[in-house]
């Protein structure tokens, strides 16, 4: 047999789509929550109170694998501000991880009424 004869392989041929989507997308989501948090902490006037404030609490501890914690520390911050569009979406992602997705559904909901443009909202939306 010659060269030419050999059968090609095409470089795509061999690959699979990667699996485990969501262990991909949850890391993302989780840098995504502590650039707001620490954008947060380097614009605002009060910088040296960031970890008394509920929500940078709840993102701390998303970025420690808290999720039960986090949620209630979200849940704090949604009491104390109705209106933090991002606070929902965090208790959201607390939920989820935390298995309970009905609830993270109406967080998610929750915060893009508040929010129209809350891409991790929307995003984590699609996912549950």
């Amino acid at each position: 047999m010659n060269e030419g004869s050999k059968g090609s392989v095409t470089p795509m041929a061999g690959r699979r789509r990667p699996r485990g989507w969501l262990r991909i997308a949850f890391p993302g989501s989780i840098l995504f929550l502590l650039t707001c948090w620490v954008s947060a902490l380097c614009f605002s006037q009060t910088g040296t109170k960031a970890l008394t404030d509920p929500y940078s609490r709840g993102v701390l501890l998303l970025t420690q694998q808290k999720w039960k914690e986090a949620a209630a520390e979200f849940q704090e911050a949604v009491r104390t501000n109705p209106h933090n569009s991002q606070a929902y979406a965090g208790l959201g992602v607390a939920l989820t991880r935390s298995g309970n997705a009905k609830d993270a559904e109406a967080a998610f909901e929750h915060a893009i009424q508040l929010d129209a443009k809350n891409a991790q909202a929307h995003y984590y939306l699609g996912l549950n």
